[in-house]
């Protein structure tokens, strides 16, 4: 039986490791090959959805085989807060010009998962991608709100914690997923 549930974790990590591979490699390819086009742009992301979506299905399908109510809901959720950080982006920027503000986008996302995968800690994982997915997509909403209203966010106390202003891939930046990622190594 343990040896059964390590077997399944690898699976489940080699075929995360796949998909975060290929996803990091399509984009990459086009551009250096000049074949970046708009509808390659579009296609991505409809596919990182669909790949999205499997991984949660497959998540959602082991809760429900192990009668795991909770965390058959907790998976739903983090889908759900998936899809709602893509959509809202993908919408706000009907009405403003950039609307990419958040922090736990789709590789925060599955190096959570992985963690919690390998770690055989998925449920804290999957803590981390509905909550951090919840406020991104919330963040979105409050920057397109502020944005059309000619205003900023707060930069004080709570809103500078949960909707802080840095750029991806700074220093604050990857120092606060890291710390998102240790919880999930410490938190049991």
């Amino acid at each position: 039986m343990l040896q059964s549930a390590v077997e399944n974790r690898l699976q489940t990590l080699f075929f995360l490791l796949l998909m975060g591979g290929c996803d990091l490699l399509d984009g990459a390819v086009a551009k250096r090959s000049k074949r970046a086009t708009p509808f390659g742009a579009f296609l991505d992301s409809t596919t990182d959805r669909l790949t999205e979506g499997l991984v949660f299905l497959g998540i959602l399908i082991s809760f429900y085989r192990g009668r795991e109510f909770e965390e058959f809901v907790l998976a739903y959720a983090g889908l759900v807060g998936s899809y709602l950080v893509s959509y809202t982006r993908a919408r706000g920027e009907n009405f403003i010009e950039n609307c990419k503000v958040g922090f736990w986008e789709r590789p925060e996302r599955f190096v959570s998962l992985m963690l919690g995968v390998l770690l055989d800690r998925l449920t804290i994982a999957l803590w981390m991608v509905a909550l951090g997915s919840y406020v991104t997509a919330l963040h979105r909403l409050l920057h397109l709100k502020t944005t059309l209203k000619k205003r900023t966010l707060p930069s004080r106390g709570l809103w500078f914690l949960l909707f802080w202003p840095y750029p991806r891939y700074s220093a604050p930046y990857l120092l606060y997923c890291l710390a998102g990622f240790l919880l999930i190594l410490f938190v049991k």
